[in-house]
């Protein structure tokens, strides 16, 4: 059906350059994509890292805390022991409490100020994944 007389399909000169130009622009845009992309994971990949980091230090300090504790409590246990009579064994108690009280106010304020430390200094940097995308 299809003769000799009929010219295979020429592209015209100039439709073949914006053509050509069209393909390097998506390849370009598309490597800027892939490398805002890339940037973008890398940032929350460390966020994620510092992290952990972070509530590992976090776990830490409340392990401490903990065994402070511990120990305080097992300090009275052996004091009251040897009190010698009621009036010590209240005095004991009063100081126990006294101690509990500076103790925890102490951890609760580092606990608070490693909290904020962790929200501010970790936070991922918004604008930065904003602008790799």
């Amino acid at each position: 059906m299809f003769s000799d007389t009929m010219r295979p399909f020429e592209m015209p000169r100039e439709m073949r350059a914006a053509t050509e130009r069209n393909v390097e622009q998506a390849k370009l845009a598309f490597s800027e994509y892939a490398r805002a992309a890339k940037e973008a994971f890398l940032t929350f990949d460390q966020w994620v890292k510092d992290s952990q980091a972070s509530a590992q230090s976090f776990s830490r300090m409340a392990m401490g805390f903990a065994q402070q504790n511990g120990q305080l409590a097992l300090d009275f246990a052996q004091d009251i022991v040897q009190a010698k009579d009621l009036n010590e064994l209240i005095q004991l108690q009063t100081e126990l409490v006294q101690e509990q009280i500076q103790a925890l106010t102490g951890q609760l304020k580092a606990l608070g100020e490693k909290t904020a430390e962790a929200a501010t200094d970790r936070a991922p940097d918004s604008g930065k994944i904003a602008e790799a995308a």
